[in-house]
């Protein structure tokens, strides 16, 4: 069961690495609560991202960093 106060002022900085089709192709923690980055982790790979709707979107977005503060 999720506890919303277990990440209560907890960080996790993410990378993410995505397909043309919108699929992640990884997601590496890059530093943050161990626990919190494995969660966000877990939701990022489950995810459900829309592919970019043109080349040059999909170069601005294909490597981008994601940062978690709750």
């Amino acid at each position: 069961m999720y506890e919303p106060d277990a990440y209560k002022g907890k960080t996790c900085s993410i990378r993410i690495y995505l397909q043309p089709d919108g699929s992640v192709n990884s997601a590496t923690a890059k530093e943050g609560d161990a626990k919190l980055c494995k969660a966000a982790i877990s939701a990022i790979t489950r995810a459900k991202i829309p592919a970019a709707p043109d080349n040059e979107t999909y170069q601005r977005v294909k490597n981008a960093a994601l940062d978690f503060r709750l």
